[in-house]
């Protein structure tokens, strides 16, 4: 099988491996930006229930 590849097939196979890598690179930081946003999204709702009881505590409501 050694040097049955031709120049073009290994330039090929190396471009698909480098669109498959960027594609996981991809995925990895989506995915990290949606952990990012599960872990801001309780902390952003207890804000808002303090400013709410804060608001409703000064009549503000």
């Amino acid at each position: 099988m050694r040097g049955k590849l031709d120049t073009d097939t290994l330039l090929s196979i190396v471009l698909v491996l480098t669109v498959v890598w960027l594609l996981v690179e991809l995925v990895s930081g989506l995915l990290a930006s949606l952990s990012l946003v599960t872990v801001l999204v309780p902390n952003l709702l207890g804000v808002a229930i303090v400013v709410c009881i804060v608001l409703w505590w000064f009549d503000h409501i």
